[in-house]
């Protein structure tokens, strides 16, 4: 027996035992340590890390608060609506927070409302920007990116470690590690592997806020819509879409524990259905559902065929539209 553990011991120790003890030693997810901020104010090359967790231990860590009280709330779509365009349209006494998380999910987001809400945290503004896929049960977007952070979930603490460590795990991930530690600049890379982004990055730990200002750069310049960039905008259909209605009781439970909250704080909310690339329309249905639970004057529908999905110009690709689009909505929103 004790020879029998030996070989196995040995035979476990370059397969688990060293990127176990590697895993540790790097922390590529920024999950196993404490981070003063996860990111630098300006960074370029870096491991893609989980949002939903980087936005909950962020706000989790400020020893202040109860002076945050305007919150964003979304999925990566969310990002592009900057503080500083929200500001001007609030109190000057107001302080905002990005509290996103990449292919948000209403349960996520459910938490992140209970979570503020039993900390004492006031949410006298708040932007929820949604999409169908925040809605629906079957969320498509899965993966170590996806899972809740335990600081929100402490029943998702093996899961989400799980998770992250398979992603850690996979081969192609491992290439784009060492390309990242070889060429640790985002001028000068192979572009290997997953898991690794290589364009600037603007971020601040105040507000947890992301930009990317060297798109807006190349856009300016007139390098951003390459032939490669502009073939993914694909024909859209010529009669608008309308997509199958998805919010059912679990979902109404949730919101409604949400707009009894928002209800208490008195908050001034207002929610905004994405304008997608893809022109299909949120379907009515669960329009009229989320107007009855949060009032019907607190929903804003850019869903469809409009003047913002028309032009895709609008768009870095056929998922996120740019900032000025975003800022267009809130101006839009709050001069109503």
């Amino acid at each position: 027996m004790k020879g029998f553990l030996q070989k196995t011991l040995r035979f476990l120790f370059p397969i688990v035992i060293i990127p176990l003890v590697a895993y540790i030693a790097i922390d590529p997810f920024k999950i196993l340590r404490e981070y003063d901020c996860f990111y630098s104010r300006e960074t370029t090359a870096r491991v893609v890390l989980n949002k939903d967790h980087v936005s909950a231990v962020t706000f989790n860590k400020k020893p202040n608060k109860a002076t945050y009280n305007s919150f964003i709330f979304g999925n990566s779509r969310s990002i592009f609506y900057q503080t500083s365009d929200w500001k001007p349209l609030l109190d000057s006494t107001d302080r905002c927070f990005h509290f996103d998380a990449s292919s948000e999910t209403l349960v996520a987001l459910h938490k992140k409302v209970i979570y503020l809400h039993d900390k004492g945290v006031k949410m006298d503004n708040v932007l929820m920007v949604i999409d169908r896929s925040v809605l629906d049960p079957n969320n498509p977007w899965k993966g170590h990116l996806t899972e809740t952070s335990p600081i929100l979930d402490r029943a998702n603490l093996l899961r989400f470690h799980k998770a992250l460590f398979e992603a850690y795990l996979n081969p192609q991930f491992i290439i784009g590690l060492a390309n990242l530690y070889i060429y640790d600049n985002f001028e000068v890379n192979l572009n290997l592997g997953t898991g690794v982004e290589y364009h600037p990055l603007q971020y601040d730990c105040e507000t947890n806020e992301m930009r990317l200002e060297y798109f807006e750069e190349l856009m300016a310049e007139e390098n951003y819509y390459t032939k490669d960039r502009v073939k993914q905008f694909f024909q859209r259909p010529i009669k608008e879409l309308v997509s199958s209605a998805v919010i059912g009781q679990d979902q109404k439970t949730m919101l409604k524990e949400m707009a009894i909250i928002f209800n208490e704080n008195s908050t001034d909310l207002h929610i905004i259905i994405s304008p997608l690339y893809g022109q299909t329309a949120m379907n009515p249905t669960d329009i009229v559902c989320l107007g009855e639970l949060f009032g019907q004057e607190s929903i804003h529908n850019f869903s469809g065929k409009n003047e913002l999905t028309e032009d895709f110009h609008n768009y870095y690709e056929i998922s996120h539209y740019r900032p000025h689009v975003a800022k267009f909505i809130m101006d839009s929103v709050y001069s109503e």
